[in-house]
């Protein structure tokens, strides 16, 4: 399930108070539904905007917002990460695309998942800069290899397991989650 945030929260302690102080910011564009959120190595929050079909960033020092046009209409952005040179990855899910944009240049490249309606849902980058994800809909995990734009997929055993969170561990085990068969799962794409 999505759950709906209406307005960006950030969270801080105030240095003489014992109560938590939470700070909202209204994001941009009305009734954009943000869901997936992450921050880069600079401190920037970025974020996807399920229904105007964007991804947006905020840079908390100047408490300024960014939005940027995703390519594909009606996409579905389900997840949104940075990588270690600052990249900024996500899923469309309905496009069954993993979308990259590069905020130097402020571009897009979209990457077809080769299994048709796949709906990649989560992502997770690992050490060599490799975009891990799940295809809840096709009962696999995919790997987009960053650097040569290549896609591999791997067959998960359970059937119908819809698999859904994904996280990479350093060694290179990569877990995940199989929400409809109730199980926790590794995989070690070096076997």
């Amino acid at each position: 399930s999505v759950c709906c945030i209406l307005s960006f929260v950030l969270v801080s302690k105030p240095a003489l108070a014992a109560e938590w102080a939470i700070k909202l910011y209204p994001t941009p564009s009305q009734r954009s539904f943000p869901s997936a959120i992450s921050v880069d190595a600079k401190r920037r929050v970025w974020f996807s905007e399920l229904n105007s079909n964007k991804i947006a960033m905020f840079e908390p020092s100047t408490s300024v917002f960014f939005e940027y046009d995703v390519p594909t209409a009606k996409s579905d952005i389900t997840d949104i990460t940075a990588d270690a040179n600052g990249i900024i990855w996500f899923t469309e899910q309905n496009a069954n695309q993993i979308g990259r944009f590069d905020p130097r240049t402020k571009t897009f490249k979209e990457y077809e998942i080769p299994t048709p309606n796949s709906q990649p849902i989560k992502l997770a980058v690992d050490s060599s800069g490799n975009i891990w994800f799940t295809e809840f809909a096709a009962n696999k995990i995919g790997m987009l290899d960053a650097k040569k734009g290549d896609i591999k997929e791997y067959a998960i055993p359970t059937q119908l397991s819809q698999p859904m969170g994904i996280a990479v561990y350093e060694k290179g085990y990569i877990w995940f989650i199989e929400a409809q068969a109730n199980k926790l799962a590794v995989f070690y794409p070096a076997t």
